[in-house]
């Protein structure tokens, strides 16, 4: 073995090992750091990937890459739910709460990602939300029942928020939308 091959090894398997204390991290500071890391540790392997004719492992070292962004991602979406939830202007608090639901999604964590739905749905409920901004309101309903259904295998539940999107759409005469929403009911309750 070359001195780059045991270099490219030596990248690698301390990649791995910053990643997982970066994963076995409490807190967010920690975390970001590791992560970072992490990141500059497998961007120095992949430099030396193509110098050892060792370019197949490149799309399992951007993996590591990929890991670290969602990691990162997840801790800053966190923090942002935190401050969300703290908003007194409602409707800004929802738009920040439908953005950061994406980043959980994306990182796997059903935790905030219920938490997500839970204040949405909460913001939802009050009469001053759906009535300056039903739509926006009956996609959140439209979303939650998709993810209620698939998810979590709810069909009550699911049948439920697309009942109620589909309503909301009627009340705005958007029947294309309400169609769409009466025929995934229809679906569920056919199964």
């Amino acid at each position: 073995m070359t001195s780059n091959e045991q270099c490219f090894n030596n990248y690698v398997n301390d990649a791995i090992a910053i990643y997982n204390r970066a994963t076995e991290a409490k807190s967010s500071k920690n975390i970001i750091r590791l992560a970072n890391k992490t990141l500059k540790t497998i961007d120095q392997a992949i430099d030396l990937a193509p110098i050892i004719k060792a370019k197949e492992k490149i799309p399992y070292l951007t993996e590591f890459v990929t890991l670290s962004h969602a990691l990162i991602a997840d801790k800053f979406a966190q923090k942002i739910f935190f401050s969300a939830k703290k908003l007194e202007n409602s409707m800004k608090a929802l738009k920040y709460l439908i953005k950061i639901k994406d980043v959980f999604i994306e990182s796997k964590n059903l935790d905030f990602i219920n938490k997500s739905y839970s204040e949405m749905l909460k913001i939802c409920k009050k009469k001053e939300t759906v009535k300056e901004n039903p739509k926006i309101v009956a996609e959140i309903y439209d979303d939650y029942a998709k993810y209620v259904y698939i998810v979590l295998k709810k069909t009550k539940n699911a049948v439920k928020y697309y009942s109620k999107a589909e309503n909301i759409f009627k009340e705005l005469d958007l029947k294309n939308e309400a169609q769409i929403k009466r025929e995934k009911i229809e679906k569920i309750n056919k199964k």
